[in-house]
């Protein structure tokens, strides 16, 4: 997985066709850790990773203070149980035209965002 994959909102980060699979964090995020931090994420696939919280992607800043992070994620899939996302310090989220997991058949809000088991097979 990635930790801080871009710390402080001058700096981003842009991942494109990318797949996080199978990774574990011992605390927090088990794809991707972000603290106080911009990123894009477009044709992406997350799925089987684990964490305490938030198995794809946790955001959680360590101080009072903390802006939180703004993470933009397009036409992509997050399927890792229904904590894939961790929002502990409300960072904000714009997620559209993605395969979220969720409990029941919530959908994450934004245009477009499903909620369907998307079958992978080895």
């Amino acid at each position: 997985g990635i930790s801080n994959i871009s710390y402080g909102y001058y700096y981003g980060s842009e991942l494109y066709n990318c797949i996080f699979y199978n990774n574990t964090a011992g605390s927090e995020g088990g794809a991707i850790y972000s603290e106080e931090s911009y990123f894009s994420m477009e044709n992406c696939t997350l799925a089987q990773n684990s964490a305490v919280q938030g198995n794809a992607i946790a955001c959680n800043a360590d101080s009072y203070w903390s802006l939180g992070s703004e993470i933009d994620v397009l036409n992509s899939i997050i399927w890792d149980g229904t904590d894939s996302i961790a929002n502990v310090d409300n960072s904000y989220f714009y997620i559209d035209y993605s395969d979220v997991q969720k409990a029941g058949t919530s959908r994450w809000t934004g245009i477009g965002n499903i909620n369907k088991n998307p079958l992978f097979i080895n």
